[in-house]
């Protein structure tokens, strides 16, 4: 596992109290189409965003629209003419009869066909990949697993984006049920 790209100075430098509230928030705004919002309408989406979540203590509209800025300027540079495809919804049952449904925060579907997984993390603190190392691989390892058996495709590129500290890592396969 590596960074594979910071895009700025870290938007926010600790968490806090009621935190989920702020994870909420981020991710109901980079779920918004935010590729073909004018910057008004982003605003104004913020605002209400950060009403609703109670989340305004922490973040400010400013904030979260440069997230979502510096979110779909790296897609566009990235991952030029991929498909954004955000909140998917994934149920998989393994062959142990275990049963997960969840929701992928964003699917970019490439031209070839193939998808990259991302997950948005909202960790504010200083040590990013130890966090994902002890926290959100299985979380990713299910979603693949899951995205492959509906897709008959693994997900070439796994990627955990950090937005609050502006860091986007990439999570390596190495084989199956083999990550680093």
């Amino acid at each position: 596992m590596s960074v594979l790209a910071n895009l700025g100075e870290p938007l926010v430098d600790k968490g806090g109290k009621d935190w989920d509230r702020i994870g909420d928030a981020v991710h109901t705004y980079l779920g918004l189409p935010l590729a073909s919002l004018p910057e008004a309408t982003a605003s104004e989406a913020a605002e209400r965003i950060l009403d609703r979540w109670n989340a305004g203590t922490v973040l400010s509209a400013e904030v979260l629209v440069e997230i979502g800025r510096r979110w779909t300027e790296w897609i566009d540079t990235t991952f030029p003419d991929a498909e954004v495809l955000t909140e998917q919804p994934i149920a998989w049952r393994n062959d142990g009869e275990q049963v997960m449904e969840g929701w992928i925060d964003t699917l970019l579907k490439l031209p070839t066909g193939d998808h990259v997984l991302v997950d948005h993390k909202t960790y504010p603190g200083t040590d990013p990949i130890s966090h994902i190392r002890e926290n959100y691989l299985g979380q990713l390892e299910t979603y693949s697993q899951a995205l492959e058996r509906a897709t008959n495709r693994r997900a070439p590129r796994l990627i955990v984006h950090l937005p609050l500290l502006g860091t986007i890592a990439e999570v390596k396969v190495t084989g199956l049920s083999s990550w680093i």
